[in-house]
This record gives C-alpha cells, structure tokens and sequence, in this order.
C-alpha cells in the first residue's frame, strides 16, 4: 500500500508540471530503483513514469532476490512502452552489510516473472551492475538526475560505497518505503 503513496505522489509532479508547458528540456531525469515484478506496483509505477510526459527516465535498476527475472519483467515493460533501448541493469541480491550473492532460489519474490520467463525477444541487459549505471549517468548529467527508490535501498548503498562522488552529483534520491510494523523497523 505504501507504494501506492509514490504513485499517488508521480501523479502530484504531473499535475503541477503541466504537459502543454512541458519541453524536452524541461523533463526530470529519472532512474527508477526497482523490485519490479514482486506486486503490480512496481509494473504500474515504472510504465507510469515511462509514459509521462514530464519524466525523461534515463534507466531502470533491479533490486533484492531475484534481480535476473526482475530484470527480464522491467526490460519487457520497457519494450511495451517502446523504449527497449533503455539501459536496464541487474543490482544487488542482498543490503549491505550482507554480502551479496548470485539469487538461487526460485521465485525471489518474483510474482509476476511470467511476464519475461526467458531472455527471448527481449533487449539485452546493461553491461553494468546497477550502481555503476547510477553513477555513470549522475556523472554525464550532473545535479540533474533523481533517483526513484521503489524497491530495497541494496542499489543506493552500494552506490554510496563504492561511487560517492558519483552520488554526490545526483540531484536527489526520492524513496519510498518503510516498514515500522512489529518488531523490524526499516527503510526501503
């Protein structure tokens, strides 16, 4: 339900940037950070923003469990949308401190992965982990590009660690999320 707030907040930006004053220029760059494919927000959310107008999404990043087959279902949700040429890149499995790991298990919290069960048809994955995309593209459009955190903040520390002068040139990291019931409490 929470996520539903970040839908509700895209459509806010939406409506306060008007379409008909809303230029090439005038677009928010955007990375969508994604669990995609564990419920149909993430799949709603990312082909929002990939329709609008007013965001230029510059690329998409899996997150947590099965970061392949979340992969697969984002690069399909582009292709639909006619963009399969965004760079979309596989993150990290598990947060920090955890090391991370390749996913082994079966689903990975993928629920909808019958969306791209295999690689077939779809557009190559990026060459980069999904940190490394972050920071190459905060580092080619600096203090213009906003982080969408959907998903686990895995993405965002490892970015931090390993590139933080790359993170330092994005304009901002939107997140949302937050578990504050029983007795974990934590954010993304």
């Amino acid at each position: 339900m929470h996520k539903l707030r970040l839908l509700i907040i895209l459509a806010a930006i939406m409506l306060a940037i008007r379409p008909e004053f809303c230029t090439a220029d005038d677009r928010i760059k955007v990375i969508i950070d994604t669990d995609i494919a564990e419920d149909i927000d993430d799949i709603l959310c990312t082909a929002f923003a990939l329709n609008s107008p007013e965001f230029e999404v510059l690329a998409i990043t899996t997150v947590d469990g099965n970061v392949a087959a979340r992969s697969r279902v984002a690069r399909r949700v582009a292709q639909l949308y006619g963009v399969a040429q965004l760079p979309v890149a596989a993150g990290y499995v598990r947060n920090i401190p955890l090391q991370d790991t390749t996913y082994t298990g079966f689903s990975g919290g993928v629920r909808y992965g019958e969306v791209a069960p295999d690689e077939k048809g779809l557009p190559p994955e990026s060459p980069l982990k999904a940190d490394a995309l972050i920071a190459s593209l905060a580092e080619r459009y600096p203090g213009e590009v906003s982080v969408v955190t959907i998903g686990s903040m895995a993405n965002i520390g490892q970015l931090l660690t390993r590139f933080p002068e790359s993170a330092a040139k994005l304009k901002q990291i939107v997140s949302n999320g937050g578990n504050f019931s029983g007795s974990e409490h934590r954010i993304g």
